[in-house]
Protein backbone atom coordinates (compact mmCIF):
# COMPACT_ATOMS: atom_id res chain seq x y z
CA UNK A 1 0.00 0.00 0.00
CA UNK A 2 2.82 2.34 0.90
CA UNK A 3 4.49 1.72 -2.42
CA UNK A 4 1.30 2.58 -4.35
CA UNK A 5 1.00 5.91 -2.48
CA UNK A 6 4.61 6.69 -3.28
CA UNK A 7 4.09 5.89 -6.99
CA UNK A 8 0.91 8.00 -7.05
CA UNK A 9 2.65 11.00 -5.51
CA UNK A 10 5.53 10.69 -8.00
CA UNK A 11 3.06 10.40 -10.84
CA UNK A 12 1.20 13.50 -9.61
CA UNK A 13 4.44 15.47 -9.34
CA UNK A 14 5.53 14.47 -12.85
CA UNK A 15 2.08 15.35 -14.21
CA UNK A 16 2.24 18.82 -12.65
CA UNK A 17 5.72 19.36 -14.05
CA UNK A 18 4.58 18.19 -17.50
CA UNK A 19 1.61 20.58 -17.32
CA UNK A 20 3.96 23.50 -16.58
CA UNK A 21 6.13 22.60 -19.56
CA UNK A 22 3.08 22.18 -21.79
CA UNK A 23 1.70 25.58 -20.77
CA UNK A 24 5.08 27.16 -21.54
CA UNK A 25 5.15 25.59 -24.99
CA UNK A 26 1.60 26.74 -25.68
CA UNK A 27 2.42 30.30 -24.58
CA UNK A 28 5.55 30.37 -26.76
CA UNK A 29 3.52 29.09 -29.70
CA UNK A 30 0.91 31.84 -29.27
CA UNK A 31 3.60 34.53 -29.03
CA UNK A 32 5.31 33.18 -32.16
CA UNK A 33 2.00 33.24 -34.04
CA UNK A 34 1.36 36.83 -32.96
CA UNK A 35 4.81 37.88 -34.17
CA UNK A 36 4.29 36.11 -37.51
CA UNK A 37 1.03 38.01 -38.00
CA UNK A 38 2.73 41.28 -37.06
CA UNK A 39 5.62 40.50 -39.43
CA UNK A 40 3.28 39.95 -42.40
CA UNK A 41 1.19 43.01 -41.54
CA UNK A 42 4.34 45.14 -41.59
CA UNK A 43 5.43 43.68 -44.93
CA UNK A 44 1.99 44.16 -46.51
CA UNK A 45 1.77 47.68 -45.07
CA UNK A 46 5.20 48.57 -46.43
CA UNK A 47 4.26 47.27 -49.87
CA UNK A 48 0.99 49.22 -49.84
CA UNK A 49 2.84 52.37 -48.75
CA UNK A 50 5.47 51.91 -51.45
CA UNK A 51 2.77 51.44 -54.06
CA UNK A 52 0.95 54.55 -52.83
CA UNK A 53 4.19 56.54 -52.99
CA UNK A 54 5.37 55.19 -56.36
CA UNK A 55 1.99 55.05 -58.12
CA UNK A 56 2.32 58.44 -59.90
CA UNK A 57 5.78 57.52 -61.18
CA UNK A 58 4.61 54.13 -62.40
CA UNK A 59 1.63 55.66 -64.19
CA UNK A 60 3.87 58.25 -65.86
CA UNK A 61 6.33 55.58 -66.98
CA UNK A 62 3.55 53.36 -68.34
CA UNK A 63 2.00 56.30 -70.16
CA UNK A 64 5.34 57.19 -71.77
CA UNK A 65 5.90 53.57 -72.73
CA UNK A 66 2.47 53.36 -74.38
CA UNK A 67 3.11 56.56 -76.30
CA UNK A 68 6.46 55.22 -77.47
CA UNK A 69 4.75 52.02 -78.64
CA UNK A 70 2.23 54.09 -80.60
CA UNK A 71 4.93 56.25 -82.19
CA UNK A 72 7.23 53.35 -83.08
CA UNK A 73 5.01 50.46 -84.15
CA UNK A 74 7.55 49.09 -86.64
CA UNK A 75 10.41 48.57 -84.19
CA UNK A 76 9.22 45.17 -83.01
CA UNK A 77 8.97 43.86 -86.57
CA UNK A 78 12.35 45.08 -87.80
CA UNK A 79 14.32 44.36 -84.64
CA UNK A 80 16.32 47.55 -84.90
CA UNK A 81 16.45 51.13 -86.18
CA UNK A 82 16.98 50.21 -89.84
CA UNK A 83 13.29 50.43 -90.72
CA UNK A 84 12.54 53.62 -88.76
CA UNK A 85 12.12 56.77 -90.74
CA UNK A 86 13.60 60.09 -89.59
CA UNK A 87 10.07 61.42 -89.02
CA UNK A 88 9.35 58.65 -86.53
CA UNK A 89 12.62 59.38 -84.74
CA UNK A 90 11.63 63.06 -84.43
CA UNK A 91 8.24 62.05 -83.01
CA UNK A 92 10.00 59.76 -80.59
CA UNK A 93 12.27 62.58 -79.44
CA UNK A 94 9.23 64.81 -79.03
CA UNK A 95 7.54 62.25 -76.80
CA UNK A 96 10.63 61.97 -74.62
CA UNK A 97 10.96 65.73 -74.26
CA UNK A 98 7.32 66.17 -73.18
CA UNK A 99 7.71 63.86 -70.21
Amino acid sequence: MEEIKKLLSENLEISRESLKILKGIRRANRIATAFKILYWLIIIGALAGAYYFLEPYVKTALSAFQEIQQVLPGTQKTGGTQGISPDLLKQFQGVLKTK
